[in-house]
């Protein structure tokens, strides 16, 4: 009897260790899985960032009519103006989110710069050489047409108050082609009687 009693103990230690190490394998796996994952959080912030990034560029918020929206061209600043007045001058009627902008504004060339809660800044880069020197273009100022000069380094400029025609119409009542055409100076002349010559045909 002493010995079955012996072997029945020995029985149970033998079953007390195999659940210890077991239990000590599987502590050992859990813990070096949080430490694998508490050390890729610490050096990997890029997760928290990419949340943010979308959260920021893809607002669904409405914007308020006194945000301010700024047309930067290389180095110079084609319009600033609050939302109001832009959705005035593009005849939009809708309410208006940083997404409906980047998409909207996106066709004309111009990409998000920067943006705070009351001044967005899209920029559209020239390159270097786009326009040819020392010509006329047809160009837009303001929503209305405008006749530009280019400078020695193919610069454009306005030369005169009154090449911006503001008394007729704008350029956003003519056909989408030719307005995209008229915004991308795709089009340019030797002379300014050429330029105003073309323009004719659209004011007709």
């Amino acid at each position: 009897m002493n010995d079955n009693f012996q072997n029945e103990k020995n029985k149970k230690d033998k079953m007390k260790k195999l659940y210890f190490g077991v239990g000590v394998v599987v502590l050992m796996g859990m813990c070096c899985s949080w430490s694998y994952l508490i050390t890729d959080w610490i050096t990997n912030p890029k997760y928290d960032d990419s949340i943010e990034e979308r959260t920021v560029y893809n607002s669904i918020d409405v914007l308020e009519d006194t945000t301010t929206i700024a047309l930067i061209s290389g180095d110079s600043i084609d319009k600033e103006q609050s939302l109001k007045a832009f959705k005035e001058e593009n005849n939009i009627q809708v309410d208006v989110n940083q997404q409906f902008l980047i998409d909207f504004l996106d066709d004309s060339g111009y990409k998000l710069e920067a943006l705070d809660n009351n001044k967005i800044v899209f920029k559209k880069e020239n390159s270097e050489n786009a326009l040819v020197a020392n010509k006329y273009y047809l160009g837009e100022k303001d929503g209305y047409f405008a006749i530009y000069k280019t400078d020695e380094n193919g610069r454009a400029f306005i030369e005169a108050e009154n090449d911006v025609f503001r008394d007729y119409k704008k350029v956003n009542t003519i056909p989408v082609s030719a307005e995209e055409e008229i915004k991308s100076f795709k089009h340019y002349y030797d002379s300014k009687e050429e330029a105003l010559e073309r323009l004719a045909g659209y004011m007709n």
